[in-house]
This record gives structure tokens, sequence and C-alpha cells, in this order.
């Protein structure tokens, strides 16, 4: 490969993590939207962003400190989410 070539590919990676970071953070701000019902009254379902996703346990797992699966919790909400979808259709 030539260098404008090596130039061009990294600007369209760079265009696709943009791209893929817009798509997470809608995909968040979607999530921590969502309300449930709660004797009577209507509550956030998730309180805190920790809730979602905690960095420091996530930061700490990468160095061993804390279980694996705390790195890959948006990941299994995500695909929650998907197969939810998938069973019950998308959202009115």
């Amino acid at each position: 490969m030539d260098e404008v070539d090596i130039r061009r590919k990294t600007i369209e990676l760079i265009d696709l993590k943009t791209q893929d970071n817009q798509i997470q953070a809608a995909f968040v701000h979607r999530l921590a939207n969502v309300k449930e019902e709660r004797n009577g009254e209507i509550y956030y379902k998730f309180s805190t962003p920790e809730s979602i996703f905690d960095y420091k346990r996530a930061r700490m797992a990468v160095f061993g400190k804390v279980p694996e699966e705390e790195r890959t919790k948006i990941e299994e909400l995500k695909r929650n989410e998907q197969l939810f979808e998938e069973i019950f259709g998308e959202e009115g």
C-alpha cells in the first residue's frame, strides 16, 4: 500500500469509529430513558449511570481486579434489547 491509500483508509476508519460512537451514545441515551411503573408511580429503570455501565469496575477488570462480566454489561443489555425486539417487535 502506498501512503495515500493508507491515509485514505485511516480516514475511513476514523469516520466509521465516529459513527459507531454516535450509535452507541444514542442507544445508551434510549436505554437511560426507559421507565417502569412500580406501585402506580413511574420510575426510571436505571437510576444512575453505573446501573448501566460501571466504568470504574470495568477499568479495574482490565487489571483483573473484578470479574470479566462487568466489562460486558452494555453488550449484554444490547443483546437482551435485540432479543426483546425480535420477540415483541419494535417499540411504538
